[in-house]
């Protein structure tokens, strides 16, 4: 068998389990803008189990499990979005998002960073994610009001990209 007919079928056998994914990737769309997370969820699972190799997938089923208030959950499944796109500005910065949550401000900035870096100059949530990223940045290495730099904090949620 030639080169090119082993990277053919390589390349059929990735379009036939995008395929097989999608349609529940979409289903998991439809659940989550009608509000019906649990289902949601489960579509998203089965886009997973249907192409494992589905960054937008995990992306998607992180959101709805953060929505939910699974943070472990949701940063597990942005990690393996990274892994799989290791250029995936969405899923840096809703990393970030959570992170910060949690009050893992360091971890956060790091991510807020990467999540600029991989967005590039005309990512559409550049903006947003600078003016956290200062925010976080000025209460940790700043000073607020001449009082000592805060190093936990909250910041206010910013929609994770769909």
């Amino acid at each position: 068998m030639s080169l090119s007919m082993i990277e053919n079928n390589q390349c059929q056998e990735i379009r036939n389990r995008l395929e097989r994914a999608l349609p529940h990737l979409q289903e998991g769309q439809v659940h989550e803008r009608g509000g019906r997370l649990n289902e949601a969820v489960m579509s998203f699972t089965r886009a997973i189990h249907a192409d494992s190799d589905y960054s937008k997938a995990f992306y998607q089923r992180a959101r709805v499990l953060a929505k939910k208030g699974d943070l472990e959950g949701a940063l597990a499944d942005l990690t393996q979005a990274i892994r799989l796109h290791p250029g995936y500005a969405e899923a840096f910065a809703g990393r970030a998002m959570i992170l910060s949550e949690q009050g893992r401000v360091e971890s956060a900035i790091q991510n807020f960073r990467q999540a600029l870096s991989a967005g590039g100059p005309g990512w559409r949530l550049a903006g947003r994610v600078r003016e956290l990223l200062l925010s976080i940045e000025g209460k940790v290495y700043g000073r607020v009001q001449g009082k000592a730099p805060c190093r936990v904090m909250r910041i206010s949620a910013v929609p994770m990209a769909s």
